[in-house]
C-alpha cells in the first residue's frame, strides 16, 4: 500500500464496473500527493482519479467479503421490507427461555409491560415472575416513614410484612435539632484506663501530660475512702464555694481539698489551650488524682472537696451541646453518671446565687479569668446549660442550696444537710 493514500469509503459510481476494462488516458501526474510513491508511466482509467484533482490516483477497495452462510436468503425467497419486522404496537414477547419470535410476530407495545399498581414481587428465591404476571408499583414496597430497618446480619423482612413501629430510644435519638449525647461521650473519658490512653497520645508533643501520667501511676485503683464524711461543694463561680468550704472545714476541724489538686494545677492553662479531648483528659485525671488524696484524708478527719467529678461533667456536657437547655442529653442518660472507678464523696452540696448577684460578686473579683468563666458571663445559655448539668447528675445527686442570703445563714443551711446525710 502506498504511504499517504487512503482507502476509498464512499460507494463505487455508477456506470462501468471498476473490474471492467475501460479507456485509458495517460497517468503519472498527481506523484507529488503520494509520499514513496513511485512515477507511473502506464494509462490510469479515468474513473480511478480523484475528483477536482486530475491526474491523482484514485485505488479501489477490494471487494466485500460475501455475507454469512446463514443470512444469504433461499433462492428464490424475497426479502421482508425496510421495518416489517419491527415490533407492532400492542404485540407479546415470547416467555423467558421460549424460541425467538418468528417473522412477521408482533411485540409488546412500549411499556405494556411495566408493573401495574398494587402487584407484588414473588418472595427471594422463587422463580422469576411468569410471562403476563404483575409486578410492584413504584416505591410500593418501600418502609413506611418511621419504620425501622432490620439489625445488621439479620434476615431480610419476609414479603408483605411490616416492619416495626420506632421505638422511644430511636425517637429521642434522631429528633430534629437534637445533638444527642454522642460527642459528649466521646469527650468525656469514662475510666482512670481510658483518660491514661488519651494522655499517652499527646504525652510526645506536651511534656506535662507525661508528668500527669506519672502522677497517675501512683494512685492505687478503685480507692476506697476512710471512716469520715466526704462532702463536695460544686456550683458556678463566684456562688460562695470558697468562703463556704473554708467555714465548714473550720467548723469541721476537717481537710480541705481542691479539684484539681495543687500537684498539677500549675498546668492547667496549659490544658485549657489543648483541644476538647486532651482538655477535659486533663481535669478528669485531677479527679483521679484528687480521690488518692481523699482516701487518705479521710481515714484521719471530715473531707471537705471543692469541686469534684460533678464539676468536670458538667462543663464538658453544656460545653459540648450548642443550643437552649432543651438540647441537653436527655434526664438519665449516661453522661450523668459517675465512673464506677472513682472514689464517691457521702454528699454533694450544690451552690446557687441570683445570676445578677453572682455577677456582682465576679466584678469585685479581681481575679484572672478562665476562658469557661468569661463565657459563663457572656452566654447566658452556656450558664443555663451548665447549671441543668449539675441537676441532672446521679449516684451521687446534687443538694440544691441557696447561697444568696448571708454568710451565716448560708453556713447554718449546709450544716443542717450534712447532719442530715452523713453521720460522724
Amino acid at each position: 500500500m502506498i504511504a499517504g493514500a487512503h482507502p476509498r469509503t464512499e460507494p463505487f459510481p455508477a456506470g462501468p464496473s471498476p473490474f471492467i476494462p475501460v479507456p485509458l488516458t495517460q497517468g503519472g501526474e498527481g506523484r507529488r500527493a503520494f509520499r514513496g510513491a513511485a512515477p507511473c508511466s502506464g494509462l490510469v482509467p479515468e474513473d480511478r482519479r480523484f475528483p477536482g484533482r486530475p491526474g491523482q490516483f484514485r485505488f479501489p477497495l477490494a471487494p466485500p467479503p460475501p455475507p454469512p452462510a446463514f443470512l444469504r436468503p433461499a433462492p428464490g425467497s424475497l426479502l421482508p421490507a425496510p421495518c416489517s419486522l419491527l415490533p407492532a404496537p400492542g404485540s407479546r414477547l415470547p416467555a423467558p427461555g421460549s424460541l425467538p419470535p418468528a417473522p412477521g410476530s408482533r411485540l409488546p407495545a412500549p411499556c405494556s409491560r411495566l408493573p401495574a399498581p398494587g402487584s407484588r414481587l414473588p418472595a427471594p428465591g422463587s422463580l422469576p415472575p411468569a410471562p403476563g404476571s404483575r409486578l410492584p408499583a413504584p416505591c410500593s414496597r418501600l418502609p413506611a416513614p418511621g419504620s425501622l430497618l432490620p439489625a445488621p446480619g439479620s434476615l431480610l423482612p419476609a414479603p408483605g410484612s411490616r416492619l416495626p413501629a420506632p421505638g422511644p430510644a430511636m425517637l429521642r435519638r434522631c429528633a430534629p435539632g437534637s445533638p444527642g449525647p454522642r460527642p459528649v461521650v466521646r469527650a468525656l473519658p469514662p475510666s482512670a484506663s481510658a483518660l491514661r490512653q488519651r494522655l499517652r497520645q499527646c504525652a510526645g508533643r506536651i511534656p506535662e501530660a507525661e508528668a500527669v501520667l506519672d502522677l497517675l501511676e501512683k494512685c492505687p485503683e478503685h480507692q476506697k475512702k476512710g471512716g469520715f464524711p466526704v462532702i463536695v461543694f460544686e456550683g458556678l463561680d463566684a456562688t460562695g464555694k470558697t468562703t463556704v468550704t473554708q467555714a465548714v472545714k473550720d467548723t469541721l476541724n476537717g481537710v480541705l481539698l481542691r479539684s484539681p489538686p495543687a500537684c498539677i494545677s500549675q498546668w492547667r492553662t496549659v490544658f485549657d489551650d489543648e483541644p476538647t479531648l486532651v482538655k477535659r483528659a486533663f481535669y478528669a485525671a485531677g479527679n483521679y488524682i484528687l480521690a488518692s488524696e481523699i482516701a487518705k484524708a479521710s481515714t484521719q478527719a471530715p473531707v471537705i472537696v471543692d469541686r469534684y467529678w460533678h464539676s468536670t461533667a458538667a462543663y464538658t456536657i453544656a460545653t459540648e451541646t450548642s443550643g437552649e437547655v432543651q438540647d441537653l442529653p436527655p434526664v438519665q442518660d449516661e453522661v450523668y453518671q459517675w465512673p464506677e472507678d472513682l472514689l464517691k464523696p457521702d454528699l454533694v452540696l450544690l451552690l446557687t446565687v441570683d445570676p445578677d448577684e453572682r455577677v456582682r460578686r465576679l466584678q469585685h473579683r479581681g481575679l484572672q479569668k478562665t476562658k469557661e468563666e468569661a463565657e459563663l458571663e457572656a452566654n447566658n445559655l452556656f450558664r443555663q446549660r451548665v447549671e441543668e448539668s449539675y441537676r441532672r447528675m446521679v449516684n451521687p445527686a446534687c443538694q440544691e442550696v441557696d447561697a444568696s442570703p448571708s454568710k451565716e445563714e448560708v453556713l447554718k443551711t449546709v450544716l443542717q444537710l450534712i447532719k442530715k446525710h452523713c453521720a460522724f
